[in-house]
């Protein structure tokens, strides 16, 4: 995977993230709490101030009940889509 469509998928990544935490009804304060993450990192996550670690992505997925799988797999396909 070249430099560019790296990007691409941490961008997408971001996104679905927040989505996925809007549709699921969740403030990031409350998947703050849920993830054991402080409102902080998420906020950042969510922003691409900070890439997750693989902990943290692994926590934000647990918390909001999604396969980490799936999510990396979607957002490497809406990147490549909109490439």
């Amino acid at each position: 995977m070249n430099n560019e469509l790296r990007e691409k998928v941490l961008q997408q990544l971001r996104i679905t993230l927040k989505n996925r935490r809007e549709d699921a009804g969740h403030s990031m304060n409350r998947l703050s709490e849920m993830s054991g993450l402080s409102q902080q990192t998420i906020s950042y996550i969510e922003r691409g101030k900070r890439q997750p670690s693989v902990d943290s992505f692994l926590r934000i997925c647990e918390a909001l009940e999604v396969d980490a799988s799936e999510l990396l797999l979607e957002a490497e396909v809406k990147s490549t889509l909109d490439a």
